[in-house]
């Protein structure tokens, strides 16, 4: 499987980043979340073999929902995959388990690949808390029989230059990757929360770990290096 990396925009507006933005597809697979306003802007001025996601869908369908955005109306526009869940619009927005259920099975019913992004609140929680605070989260929202790419992203990394450490994440992973096999969910699991070309290759080796997802930093040159230094080395580990 080729790592997959995956840059959220936020409420910016990053077309600059564009600029120059090149990678072999065949080695790994990027994706860029822009606001939903700047799909086209980055279709037209980004390779063809870059992916398309979008930072949020609708629980709603088509119809009456004055502006909401449905995921079979992002598919339409080209869009591959949706986040679901990431820990903003948990907490500015009152996203709860019920709400996140419901925008998955849109998600999925249109036929995207759905990101759900878990992660526990507070850098001191001890390592049992933290995993019933993913386990909650997990099983309080992935069905069964589905495939669904996992980010776990925690809190307390984003935006502050803390991350967990290469075997806490592998802990994770391991216990994301066996919670999602005892109800047979299939996909990904990513890693997001403070990444650059300073520390990525601190992570390129962890077990369990099949992509990473930068927001800030999917907004400047530095995302160019860490493409760069992620494709070097998957490059180096098939050659030897």
């Amino acid at each position: 499987m080729k790592p997959f990396i995956l840059g959220t925009w936020k409420a910016n507006e990053g077309m600059n980043m564009l600029e120059g933005l090149t990678y072999n597809p065949d080695i790994i697979e990027v994706c860029i979340a822009p606001p939903d306003i700047y799909i086209d802007d980055v279709r037209k001025n980004s390779p063809p073999h870059l992916k398309l996601a979008s930072q949020n869908c609708s629980k709603f369908k088509e119809g009456p929902f004055t502006g909401e955005t449905p995921a079979s109306l992002l598919k339409k526009k080209g869009v591959e995959y949706v986040i679901i869940g990431h820990c903003e619009r948990r907490l500015n927005f009152n996203e709860n388990s019920e709400v996140l259920t419901l925008k998955i099975r849109r998600g999925l019913e249109a036929g995207l690949r759905v990101i759900l992004c878990l992660g526990e609140n507070c850098l001191d929680i001890e390592g049992v808390n933290r995993m019933s605070i993913l386990y909650r989260q997990f099983f309080s929202t992935v069905g069964k029989d589905i495939t669904i790419d996992i980010g776990y992203i925690p809190v307390w990394s984003i935006g502050t230059g803390i991350a967990p450490s290469p075997k806490d994440l592998e802990e994770t992973f391991r216990n994301l990757r066996k919670w999602a096999d005892s109800i047979n969910v299939k996909g990904r699991i990513l890693y997001g929360g403070s990444l650059s070309s300073q520390n990525i290759e601190n992570y390129l080796n962890i077990k369990g770990c099949d992509g990473f997802m930068l927001g800030n930093m999917s907004l400047v040159d530095d995302f160019h290096e860490v493409l760069k230094i992620i494709q070097d080395s998957v490059t180096k580990k098939n050659k030897q």
